[in-house]
């Protein structure tokens, strides 16, 4: 079960996982996010993994990263 580190009414918040990677590619895999994020308006499966991988190193190394949001309800 996921473990929030702060929630609200609809809300939580979490940190990346290795294993978010289903999470990951459906944010970052989505073009109308990486529009805005990535040079070329999109990211590859392998730049997907390798965002991730680098958000979990910053939280490692600096506590610190863009966090996931979940709906509570469907914990998507």
């Amino acid at each position: 079960m996921r473990e929030y580190f702060l929630k609200t009414e609809r809300l939580g918040f979490s940190i990346w996982h290795s294993d978010d990677v289903k999470y990951a590619n459906s944010l970052w895999g989505d073009e109308n996010v990486t529009k805005f994020i990535a040079a070329n308006g999109k990211m590859s499966v392998e730049e997907v993994q390798n965002r991730l991988d680098r958000e979990i190193d910053m939280y490692r190394q600096h506590n610190i990263q863009y966090w996931p949001v979940f709906l509570l309800q469907t914990n998507m």
